[in-house]
């Protein structure tokens, strides 16, 4: 739990989805999707879950271009660090489910993010 208060002392994220999918705040991932279809550059920050109830801090920054997406965990004394540069994201709805998936042209990349409805 050390790192999940020196992540809130750091900037408050705007989103946070737990394990099951749930979302506290939905409206500023919408915001930030809607300001990209926009070309209006913005960034989001969201802290997800893992089942066993480890936090990750997902950035991702919008500069009117391109998609930046960095995603951090510390686990085990392990820390996780990964970024991805892409110029498209496809929103799908499965099931319940809201999915946003990054792309480069058409190549699919990784699974973004994804929330319960």
């Amino acid at each position: 739990m050390k790192f999940i208060s020196k992540l809130f002392k750091r900037e408050k994220p705007d989103s946070i989805i737990e394990s099951t999918g749930l979302i506290d705040d939905k409206l500023p991932v919408c915001t930030f999707f809607d300001n990209v279809l926009l070309e209006k550059p913005s960034k989001l920050k969201v802290v997800t879950y893992s089942i066993e109830g480890i936090p990750g801090t997902r950035n991702i920054i919008y500069d009117g271009n391109y998609i930046k997406y960095i995603f951090d965990r510390f686990e085990n004394n392990k820390s996780t660090h990964k970024e991805y540069i892409v110029n498209r994201y496809v929103k799908t709805k499965r099931g319940e489910f809201i999915h946003y998936d990054l792309y480069q042209d058409n190549k699919f990349i990784i699974s973004m993010l994804g929330y319960r409805n």
